[in-house]
Parts: structure tokens; C-alpha cells; sequence
């Protein structure tokens, strides 16, 4: 892709900080309808600044949460893919999540009239904003953190059966589409101020965010232009992709740092380690992990402070931070810094969550254990006349 076809699918009615699904969504294969983009959300913005100076490199800070209708990166794909299901004419979906997407999700379907269930480790129901469950959106609570997907999708097969289409949400696609999205926004921001970061990092599970923003950036670089490096940051007592990468055998540690990054393997979920091992060799990039003194450290008051005069205030319930994924990938930048596995700025980092509600904590509808509910969950949608 070049500079011509980027502003091609830009469309200069929406600004950045306004909804970057509705300024790039002339990219979207789709072909996403814009008022139906509009009515059910709308508010997907983002922005940079320069945060600080570590060691005389400057950080700059993607903040994908001020501007976000629900306070993360995941309204991305909440957009797309419940936009994608009202043009379907789908009305009833079931997900699964360890906190972020699964709200997002669940306030979009609210918003857009869709009946869904909602699986999430029963765990991390404190962190979960109530205000969009207990309507349309059901909220299972699956008792064994790791089965959380594997009880869904018993709940799937048979929804699936019922409906006579497929439920589930996000796709595949419907996630490389949504982070692509963020990679358009960069590659204008670059071009616009005249800089070139020299690494992108972010605090990863899966990979889908980085692999889509690289993908996108990759599209709309110049042929001469080099890409950032990729950065990606894991919790030391969970760190599957740098385990891996590196050859290293798990380690003991402290609890987890972000308990909705919970899935101990995955890629055997979603099959990715291929393609986040390549972008990491491709850009000459790197995987660390942060463990929960390192995190202290470095997330410090005077980091906080910084954080708070640019507007971003990060929640805390219970003197936690509610969402510390943004925060690890901050921290993981200051520490690579320090190890000299990032030698030269400007760096970015994604601050892909922090600022999200917490109104009132949602009481589950169900607390599913292997089964899944599903008797409880097909005996529902007599109720709602699918």
C-alpha cells in the first residue's frame, strides 16, 4: 500500500481522536455500513504524546483508552464485529474473554440490540464494568480460568445448532481488520510530525494487536522506510510467547500482574506464534517480560504523575490497578532501556487500557462448571424469541 492508497481509505470527517474505525473503515474488506458504525458506537479514538525521557530516549505513549467508548483497545473490535453481525442480521451472539473484549463486546451489543452470552473466568468478574451485563448481554462465569474458552464453545456448538448460524464473536479476521486500524493511525502520525519511532511496544497475549498494526504499518511504508522494531512485553508468571521464543522453561513467580491475560498456551487457542515470532525477527525486535516488583518500580509515582497531566487516569478498585496491561508494556519499555535491548528512541508504547469503569461489579447469571449451562442458556432464547 502506498501514501495514495492510505488516504484513499481515510476518510478526514472523523478525526483521529474521534473514531479511527470510522476514518480508516474504507479499508475493512467488508464494507461496514457508517451509520450503523455510528449508532452503536462512534467513540473509538486515539491519540499520542510524548510521556518522558529514559536515559535520553524519549517515550512516547499511544493512548488507546481516554477516547475509547469503553476505556480499551478492544472497542476496535467490538466495532467491527458487532457492525459486522447487525449487517448479518445476526441477533443473538456468545463470547469469550478474560475482561477487556468481553466488555467491550457486551456494551456494543447492547448499544446495537444483540442478545449474547458472555463467558469470563469467574475471577475476574470484579473487573468487569456491570452496567452492560443483565440486560441483553447474559454473563456466564466459568469457575476454571483456563476452560473459559472450552466451555463456551460447547455452548457454541449447540447455539449454533439452534440459530442455524454461527454466534461467535470476533472472528479472526474481524481482529486483524480492528488492529489494523491503529496501524493507519500511526503511520499518519509519523508522516504528520515528521518522526520515526524506532520501536512499537506492547503487552501481548495472542499477538492480534501487534500483528495487525505491523501488518498495516508494513502497507503504508514507503518501499525505502524501515519498520519499528516490535517490543512485546509478557508477565513473567505467564509468558508463553517468550518462553518460547527464547527456549526457556517456565518459572515460578508472583501472581499475575494483568489476571485477564490468564491463558497459559495461546497459541494452541488461536494458533499465532508463527507469525508473532517472524514480526519479532523481521523488525529486529525483542520479547521481555516484567515481574510484579519490576512492575512497582517502574511504574512509579512520578510516572503516574506524568501519566495523569497528559489525562490518563488509571482506575484502581481496592488499591488495584483495574487494568495494568498498558502499564506492564510501559514498564517493559523503561526496563529494555536499561538492559540496552532498546539503544535509540523515539519509542511508543501502546497504552491499551487503564481508564476503563468500573460502575458496579456485574452479578453472573450463571456459574457455569464443565457443562457449560447450556440447558439453562438454550432454555433463554425461548424467552427472547430468536
Amino acid at each position: 500500500m502506498m501514501r495514495s492508497d492510505l488516504e484513499r481509505f481515510t476518510d478526514d470527517a472523523y478525526g483521529v481522536q474521534k473514531s479511527i474505525v470510522l476514518r480508516y473503515r474504507k479499508s475493512i474488506a467488508t464494507s461496514l455500513d457508517e451509520h450503523c458504525l455510528k449508532r452503536i458506537g462512534g467513540h473509538e479514538g486515539e491519540r499520542i504524546f510524548r510521556l518522558l525521557s529514559h536515559k535520553g530516549i524519549a517515550v512516547y505513549v499511544l493512548d488507546e483508552t481516554t477516547r475509547m467508548m469503553t476505556g480499551t483497545f478492544e472497542a476496535l473490535v467490538a466495532a467491527i464485529s458487532v457492525t459486522t453481525f447487525v449487517k448479518n442480521k445476526h441477533t443473538t451472539a456468545i463470547f469469550s474473554s478474560g475482561g477487556n473484549l468481553g466488555t467491550a463486546l457486551a456494551a456494543y451489543c447492547e448499544r446495537a440490540g444483540i442478545n449474547a452470552f458472555s463467558f469470563n473466568p469467574l475471577v475476574n468478574v470484579p473487573l468487569l464494568d456491570g452496567r452492560w451485563f443483565g440486560n441483553r448481554v447474559q454473563l456466564v462465569a466459568v469457575r476454571d480460568a483456563q476452560r473459559t474458552r472450552d466451555v463456551m464453545l460447547l455452548a457454541r456448538k449447540a447455539l449454533r445448532k439452534r440459530l442455524g448460524y454461527d454466534p461467535l464473536i470476533p472472528s479472526v479476521r474481524s481482529r486483524m481488520e480492528a488492529m489494523r486500524l491503529r496501524g493507519f493511525a500511526v503511520a499518519e502520525y509519523m508522516r504528520r510530525e515528521r518522526i520515526s519511532f524506532t520501536a512499537i511496544a506492547q503487552t501481548v497475549s495472542a499477538g492480534f494487536g501487534p500483528l495487525g498494526m505491523f501488518g498495516a504499518l508494513a502497507d503504508s511504508t514507503d518501499k525505502a522506510g524501515h519498520l519499528p522494531a516490535f517490543l512485546g512485553v509478557q508477565q513473567e508468571a505467564n509468558a508463553y510467547m517468550y518462553r518460547r521464543l527464547k527456549r526457556r522453561p517456565a518459572r515460578d513467580s508472583s501472581r499475575l500482574i494483568v489476571p485477564t491475560l490468564f491463558d497459559k498456551n495461546p497459541h494452541k487457542t488461536f494458533g499465532t506464534y508463527p507469525a508473532l515470532a517472524a514480526l519479532v525477527k523481521n523488525t529486529g525486535g525483542d520479547i521481555v517480560t516484567i515481574h510484579r516488583e519490576e512492575f512497582d518500580r517502574y511504574i512509579s509515582s512520578n510516572v503516574l504523575a506524568r501519566l495523569r497531566a497528559h489525562g490518563v487516569m488509571h482506575t484502581k478498585k481496592g488499591g488495584e490497578f483495574v487494568g495494568k496491561s498498558g502499564l506492564m508494556a510501559l514498564a517493559g519499555v523503561l526496563k529494555a532501556i536499561d538492559k540496552s535491548i532498546i539503544c535509540t528512541g523515539p519509542v511508543l508504547v501502546c497504552m491499551t487500557d487503564g481508564t476503563q469503569t468500573v460502575s458496579r461489579q456485574p452479578r453472573p447469571w450463571l456459574v457455569a462448571e464443565k457443562d457449560g449451562g447450556i440447558e439453562k442458556i438454550l432454555a433463554s432464547l425461548e424467552k427472547i424469541n430468536v
